[in-house]
């Protein structure tokens, strides 16, 4: 859309009365979906506990500085023991949803599951004495922070360097195309970066972490001279997976993990700013550097972080615990199962998925996108084996959040149906 605003209504030369900038806000907030309304399908996301939010408006005046790890015991800015400790204590329940005490892991609460995920692609990268001759070996259903992102940054643009590993058709990685995948390109690289994934954007599917692990277990033996990184992205799955039996564990009880992303902000029912990195102990080092100012090293990506984000976190951890993310789990499933019955029944054609999202195939017209907030992907691998074969289809998703019933799937069909009819 075409901003037509002029320099006038940009001029912020004197203060504005405190009124006015509630005012204003009042309006700019109202151009935001609420997830309190029945028309939100597709975001991976959904009001925070009150409880959160409370604790997050409550302590963002003290301005808390969590720059440094927290696991560490020596990077740690002067001044912010109390909020260093609550991110301590979250990292140490992140810890505990994949398997390991907080003695096994480092990690910090980052900015959300892009810089997460990058910040595991470049632990895994700098593993090698030689980090250019890295490849990055992840399914076309990866998340962009990955396949895009950190392509751009960690690997020079050098498309070369990833490699695509063909799934099911449901979404999961092929364990024995990832072994050839690794196998073709033996001789081109030093290092291995290999992400698994623990819910996808679009269909929620989940690979089969330990299969995987063992694989590259094997592959060490095999070419004890190549560097391999095991990466999870559990940005989403990682408040899910643990309560969910028939899947099998993703987190580091598998020996070759090496780090994970999960989000707190997501299923965690925290406030945005609280993805969440783990990393088995001293991997950070790879990362670590000097600043002159700050006692010891950051190793993080984004320095200076919110302490209000750790003591938010940490409230709602605390509040729910895990038999509290079980029932939450458990809760969502059963509507998931719900919606896809629903769907069904209606002649639509879905994935099989794993954990709360669903994926649809087919397009969506126009109006259904903007009425009801739909995630479509209008260029999804039509063959998930081949995905390389260029042939593309429509898909679009429903994330089945706290906020999501079964009613607002139940009112598209029957739009649809009016609309057709």
């Amino acid at each position: 859309m075409k901003n037509n605003k002029t320099n006038k209504e940009y001029d912020w030369q004197k203060g504005m009365d405190p009124n006015d900038i509630f005012s204003n806000i009042g309006k700019l907030m109202r151009m935001n979906i609420s997830y309190g309304r029945d028309d939100i399908v597709g975001f991976p996301g959904t009001t925070p506990l009150n409880i959160a939010e409370c604790v997050y408006a409550e302590y963002l005046g003290y301005h808390a500085n969590n720059i440094g790890l927290h696991t560490t015991g020596n990077d740690k800015e002067v001044g912010f023991g109390g909020t260093q400790t609550a991110e301590e204590e979250v990292i140490a329940m992140a810890a505990d949803l994949m398997g390991v005490t907080l003695e096994e892991v480092d990690g910090y609460i980052s900015s959300g599951g892009t810089e997460a995920n990058f910040m595991g692609c470049w632990i895994g990268r700098n593993s090698s004495e030689n980090p250019q001759k890295t490849a990055l070996l992840c399914s076309s259903l990866t998340h962009n922070s990955i396949t895009a992102k950190t392509v751009d940054i960690l690997m020079n643009r050098d498309r070369k360097c990833l490699k695509l590993i063909p799934t099911d058709k449901s979404g999961h990685i092929l364990v024995e195309k990832m072994i050839e995948a690794v196998e073709v390109s033996i001789n081109d690289f030093d290092n291995f970066v290999i992400v698994g994934n623990a819910g996808t954007t679009m269909l929620g599917s989940v690979d089969d972490i330990p299969r995987m692990s063992f694989a590259l277990g094997e592959l060490k033996k095999i070419y004890p001279h190549k560097k391999f990184h095991f990466h999870v992205d559990a940005a989403f799955g990682g408040f899910v997976v643990p309560f969910i039996s028939n899947i099998p564990h993703i987190g580091f009880r598998n020996h070759h993990v090496d780090t994970i992303t999960l989000d707190a902000h997501k299923m965690g029912l925290t406030p945005y700013g609280s993805g969440i990195i783990l990393s088995r102990k001293g991997l950070f080092a790879r990362t670590s550097t000097k600043a002159p100012y700050f006692p010891g090293a950051d190793a993080s990506f984004s320095g200076s972080r919110s302490g209000a984000s750790a003591l938010s976190t940490w409230a709602a951890m605390k509040y729910m615990g895990k038999d509290g993310y079980a029932k939450t789990t458990q809760r969502l499933m059963k509507v998931t199962s719900e919606i896809k019955c629903i769907l069904h029944n209606n002649g639509f054609e879905i994935f099989k998925n794993d954990i709360n999202i669903i994926g649809v195939k087919g397009s969506l017209p126009r109006w259904i996108q903007k009425d009801f907030r739909v995630h479509v992907q209008e260029s999804f691998p039509e063959n998930l084996s081949h995905p390389e074969n260029g042939k593309i289809i429509s898909v679009w998703n429903i994330v089945v959040m706290n906020h999501t019933k079964p009613e607002l799937i139940e009112k598209i069909i029957s739009q649809l149906k009016r609309k057709v009819g």
